[in-house]
């Protein structure tokens, strides 16, 4: 991980240290946007349900602080059929954003992906959410999965089949791209996230020989909005360290 840390202290991001556990209701109620329906409990001495921190993001908020943070932290998650301490990284962006702040976060994915990548190959599959404002949960749960026909199967408009095969974000994002000229950048619709918390910009981003995405961002305005708090605007990222030699 220290590449990774060196990385981020290289572009002024300060270090963001978390508790290992908040309160399990805390939790509780963002279950959709961690994804996670078992989240690991335990009570303490006064007899209140705590829980083992399942995401890094929503303590991040919490701690309401804002300016460009890094993190280097662990999650507690299910994995087969028990619980499992994973590692992380990530970024976080919290405050006022402009399009350099998210150039700057999409470029800091990207040399993320490149230090974990090694010699092979790396990708960044991008996608604008604010397009896919109209789609259904149905919907937006198969262009995930990239499954044309079960969007027929539905009836999905052209439009959103369309999705699949289009290139190209909304101006303002587009522009963000270009000026970053990677031949590891990918427009991919398939990596718009739950459309109740994301907006704007999104990213998955993928390494040769390594079967799942690992990494995952993008803006996510409408979880500040969702835990009513003072800061308007937020991106960031989480890097997945399970597959590498971190230490």
């Amino acid at each position: 991980m220290d590449n990774l840390k060196n990385l981020y202290k290289s572009f002024g991001l300060k270090r963001c240290r978390l508790k290992r556990f908040e309160e399990y209701d805390f939790y509780a109620d963002k279950k959709d946007f961690i994804q996670q329906k078992f989240i690991l409990t335990f009570n303490d001495l006064n007899g209140q349900l705590m829980a083992l921190r399942p995401d890094v993001t929503l303590s991040v908020i919490r701690k309401g602080l804002t300016g460009k943070f890094f993190y280097l932290e662990s999650v507690y998650r299910p994995s087969g059929n028990r619980f499992a301490e994973i590692k992380q990284a990530g970024v976080e962006f919290l405050g006022s954003l402009n399009d350099d702040d998210l150039r700057l976060l999409c470029s800091l994915a990207l040399d993320s992906l490149k230090i974990l990548a090694g010699n092979n190959n790396f990708i960044l599959d991008v996608a604008d959410a604010s397009l896919c404002n109209h789609l259904t949960k149905a919907e937006l749960s198969l262009v995930q999965q990239r499954n044309i026909d079960g969007l027929r199967k539905i009836n999905a408009s052209d439009d959103v089949i369309n999705l699949l095969h289009q290139k190209s974000l909304s101006d303002k994002y587009q522009n963000i791209l270009n000026s970053l000229a990677s031949s590891h950048l990918n427009v991919d619709y398939s990596a718009v996230s739950n459309l109740n918390y994301y907006n704007g910009l999104v990213f998955k981003g993928y390494i040769d020989g390594c079967p799942h995405c690992v990494l995952s961002g993008g803006q996510y305005d409408g979880l500040l909005r969702s835990m009513k708090s003072d800061i308007t605007n937020g991106a960031g990222f989480a890097v997945y360290l399970e597959d590498f030699d971190y230490d």
